[in-house]
């Protein structure tokens, strides 16, 4: 599954007028978790998207950022800072896998992800 989109996140500067509008919208099934929106699209397993609180509130408008698999985080973060990303948050492990954000040299919001190595 690499190289795909799975995972979507909206860093919203109001996540609960954002929970409202796409559930109006869409119909979409939301459960919050201590300060996080899960989004269950559909019947989609493999593909989720989530809100949060927007970290640059004040600075980076409201975003969604798309989350794309690689198989090893800190190799794709070097390239992508080698073809003209910018780095925003360096590898770094999370409850559901390792993560980095890059800015492409476009300005959009990209993160690149893998699953936890299995112990």
């Amino acid at each position: 599954m690499e190289h795909q989109f799975v995972w979507f996140e909206l860093a919203s500067d109001d996540p609960t007028a954002a929970k409202k509008f796409y559930q109006d919208m869409f119909g979409w099934d939301m459960n919050e978790m201590g300060g996080y929106v899960m989004i269950k699209v559909g019947a989609a397993k493999e593909l989720g998207a989530g809100i949060k609180e927007n970290p640059g509130k004040g600075h980076i408008p409201s975003h969604w950022t798309p989350y794309v698999s690689v198989e090893d985080v800190k190799t794709a973060t070097a390239k992508a800072s080698k073809l003209g990303a910018k780095v925003l948050h360096d590898t770094h492990e999370t409850p559901n896998g390792i993560v980095s954000v890059v800015l492409d040299p476009t300005g959009s919001p990209l993160a690149l992800w893998s699953p936890l190595p299995k112990k």
